[in-house]
């Protein structure tokens, strides 16, 4: 026997009218407007919003609940002189935040992915990667005696964890990029807004839209790549 519930959802269903049925149809519109408001004023305060919803990706909608997360922490106690300002300067920061957390996420994979297949190719460094390489454990060095530290940093003993996408493409597609596309020519367009996120800058709009192009055609010609790691 069916719940008693369901057997009058049922019935009243067979007796819908034309009336009702457009008196449904604009409560659904109602509620889904509703839904929708809730979701972006939960988003605007940085708290988790509805993760079914498609206005934001998947990606854009964890970077906005890590920030969310981080930017929590930095809150001032009620009380505080500067509680609003600084809750205003964390608002302001939201979209900057969101986009440059998943920049920085796509840099980290891509990167370290390209990493793994010249392991696993044991592709051998170039001079000028080498040399590169060099200089950057040798600034590593002096930073490490100035900051009294004397543990090891990196988990990767290789060269090649100190190398960025443009050293690294060079090493696994490199190709005349005047005359063919190959991520060595991505790497090098990708390089200076890369190096801006990585050093925590605000990007402009122009640079944003740049490097989102530069980001997926890394992120394809990657995976292209991984599919012949044999």
């Amino acid at each position: 026997m069916r719940p008693i519930g369901l057997q009058v959802a049922v019935r009243a269903l067979s007796r819908t009218t034309p009336k009702y049925k457009k008196f449904l149809e604009a409560f659904r519109k109602k509620v889904l407007k509703i839904v929708e408001n809730w979701d972006e004023w939960r988003i605007k305060h940085r708290e988790e919003g509805d993760p079914d919803n498609e206005r934001l990706s998947k990606k854009e909608r964890a970077s906005r609940g890590l920030y969310g997360a981080v930017s929590r922490e930095y809150g001032l106690s009620r009380g505080s002189a500067n509680r609003g300002k600084v809750v205003d300067w964390v608002g302001d920061l939201s979209d900057d935040a969101a986009f440059n957390f998943e920049s920085y996420a796509d840099c980290f994979v891509s990167e370290n992915l390209v990493r793994k297949y010249i392991d696993e190719k044991k592709l051998p460094l170039s001079k000028e990667a080498k040399e590169e390489a060099g200089r950057w454990k040798e600034r590593e060095k002096a930073n490490k005696g100035k900051g009294n530290i004397s543990i090891a940093i990196r988990r990767g003993p290789g060269d090649s964890s100190y190398l960025s996408m443009d050293d690294l493409a060079n090493l696994v597609d490199k190709r005349d990029p005047m005359k063919e596309a190959c991520l060595a020519r991505d790497a090098n367009e990708y390089k200076p807004i890369r190096d801006a996120v990585a050093h925590t800058a605000l990007l402009t709009d122009v640079a944003k839209n740049k490097l989102t192009t530069v980001r997926e055609n890394i992120k394809e010609r990657v995976k292209t790549l991984l599919s012949k790691a044999k």
